[in-house]
C-alpha cells in the first residue's frame, strides 16, 4: 500500500504527434521520381527518333542525277610534220635506262638519310 502523504510518481507517455518533416513526404517523393522517370524515358525516345531521322535522311546534295553525255565524233586534222615525233624518238632513244636506276638508287640513299 501507498503510503499517506507521499506524492505518486507520474510516468511520462510518449509524445504522440508526428516528427517535424525533413523533406517532401513519401507521397511527393513517389510523384517527382515518376516525373524524373518519365522525362528520362521522353530524352531517350527523343535521342534514338533523332538519330533514326539522321541515319534515314538523304540529302540533295548527295544525290546525283545520272547525265546524258552526247560524244561527238572527234575530227583531227592530218599531221603533215612529224618533226616533234621525230624529236621524241630521239629523246627516248638517247635515254639512258641504267642511268635511271642509278638516279632511283640515288633517291633511295636520299630518302633513308631523313
Amino acid at each position: 500500500m501507498p503510503e499517506v502523504g507521499a506524492t505518486p510518481q507520474v510516468n511520462k507517455q510518449p509524445n504522440l504527434e508526428p516528427a517535424p518533416a525533413s523533406g517532401p513526404a513519401k507521397g511527393n517523393r513517389s510523384y517527382i521520381s515518376i516525373v524524373i522517370g518519365v522525362l528520362a524515358v521522353a530524352v531517350v525516345a527523343l535521342a534514338i527518333w533523332i538519330g533514326i531521322k539522321a541515319l534515314n535522311s538523304t540529302s540533295p546534295a548527295s544525290i546525283t542525277n545520272p547525265t546524258t553525255v552526247i560524244n561527238q565524233p572527234q575530227t583531227t586534222s592530218e599531221i603533215k610534220n612529224d618533226a616533234d615525233f621525230q624529236k621524241i624518238e630521239e629523246d627516248l632513244n638517247n635515254t639512258d635506262v641504267d642511268g635511271l636506276a642509278k638516279d632511283l638508287d640515288q633517291n633511295d640513299t636520299d630518302a633513308a638519310e631523313f
